[in-house]
């Protein structure tokens, strides 16, 4: 028997029978000692930050080939017509040819090279392309001749809905990530009652989490702002009660709305040539079927599906619907809260290129039909000059919990230094 195995049958046992002879407060302390060894096991085994590292995504198609411009141009004149272009994807797709002639195929930026070292090109099957990056090299043979190489370079992009890709759940420690899994658990199951896996955890500590789950999630429309009642102290809350939003009928009703809205968006941003193209095609298609609802009472309006199925929202809801489509495409994106113009707003940071920018859907959505580029991404240094923004501090566990928006962040906002992707560099008015 693997010997961490047999700790944690023993612990459990121990556990079990004690629950019968001490006290509530003991078997709270038995309980999280058992969780805390199940964490220190199950965090062995896995490393998220990696995982992300993993998703991310070049910013510019990556034409790399390990042949000179002579071998390139070497052979016969070729139309080979493939049935999908060079640029991003938001699933693997298959890459077809309209050729009756022999073709020869490279996925690693190598020149084809008959029986050597080129795949023999399958009509029926075609080439398939899955989660990354892939550089296509292709000839066709024809009466024994090679033509001139056809090259493609295609990305196909990676999700990050898994509720633990989250930025808020990678901002946390190993245990309050449990407490996360735990919570996230009871409210996909809409558990009315949800029992602290530790001892000691304060409100102010629960309450960081609590918000994680709740801004990592844009589909998790049923997630409360807060916990209407809680058991124990503010030093060590034992259990918190829930009250949803949305029915699960409800929730599962705009859910399976807003991912057939967000799959024609992707379908239309499909084949864009930059990272940056795809995501100004996502910033028009939300804003152009969208508008703000100024009576704050829509249906939605603090939900993605408000500006992506019902038409209207606030500003939560167009960063929500933002960031479901970012998490679609496994673009690190984060909900940020603060203030404009002196008012309470939330807005997006979205990373492009290895760094951070600032992301505005609201301030971008013009009167009628008029869409705006002004705030799609823009750094720190703007943010005085982008509607007096100012960024709320980080939760502080030592002062009380105030208004949502203009009182804390409940991770640690990154700083947004990029300026290549910026739109006064990359578009033209």
């Amino acid at each position: 028997m693997n010997r961490g195995f047999a700790v944690f049958i023993i612990l459990a046992l121990i556990s079990i029978i004690l629950s019968y002879v001490i006290p509530d407060n003991s078997k709270r302390g038995f309980t999280s000692a058992l969780t805390s060894y199940m964490i220190a096991d199950e965090e062995n085994k896995l490393n998220y930050d990696d995982t992300r590292e993993h998703l991310r995504m070049p910013s510019e198609l990556p034409f790399e080939y390990s042949f000179d411009d002579k071998e390139f141009n070497n052979g016969f004149e070729y139309e080979l017509n493939p049935n999908i272009h060079s640029g991003y994807y938001h699933k693997p797709q298959t890459l077809k040819f309209d050729s009756s002639d022999t073709i020869w195929y490279t996925t690693d930026g190598t020149l084809p090279e008959k029986n050597k070292t080129a795949y023999l090109y399958d009509d029926e099957k075609g080439i398939r392309l899955d989660t990354g990056v892939t550089n296509i090299c292709v000839r066709a043979e024809k009466d024994g001749k090679m033509s001139r190489v056809y090259v493609g370079s295609y990305v196909i992009l990676g999700s990050t809905e898994d509720a633990f890709y989250g930025y808020g759940y990678n901002s946390l420690d190993k245990y309050d990530r449990y407490i996360y899994r735990s919570l996230y658990k009871a409210m996909s199951n809409y558990e009315t009652k949800f029992d602290v896996p530790f001892t000691n955890v304060s409100y102010q500590r629960l309450y960081r989490i609590f918000m994680c789950v709740n801004y990592d999630n844009p589909l998790l429309i049923q997630a409360p702002l807060s916990f209407v009642s809680w058991s124990g102290n503010k030093k060590d809350v034992s259990s918190i009660k829930l009250i949803y939003d949305f029915s699960k009928e409800a929730s599962e009703y705009h859910v399976e709305k807003t991912k057939k809205r967000a799959e024609e968006i992707l379908n239309t941003a499909d084949g864009s040539e930059s990272l940056f193209d795809y995501l100004l095609t996502i910033h028009d298609e939300i804003l152009k079927n969208a508008e703000y609802d100024y009576t704050l009472e829509s249906d939605g309006a603090y939900e993605a599906f408000g500006v992506l199925t019902a038409g209207s929202g606030v500003c939560e809801s167009y960063s929500r619907a933002y960031q479901y489509l970012c998490q679609c495409i496994g673009v690190d994106n984060l909900l940020v809260v603060g203030t404009s113009n002196d008012e309470p707003h939330m807005w997006n940071m979205v990373m492009l290129g290895g760094e951070w920018y600032h992301a505005d859907f609201t301030w971008d959505d013009g009167d009628g039909n008029e869409i705006g580029y002004y705030y799609f991404a823009f750094n720190d240094k703007n943010l005085k000059d982008y509607g007096e923004r100012t960024i709320s501090p980080e939760f502080n566990e030592n002062r009380p919990i105030l208004d949502m928006y203009n009182d804390s962040n409940y991770y640690p906002i990154p700083a947004a230094r990029g300026t290549e992707y910026s739109v006064s560099n990359m578009l033209l008015y």
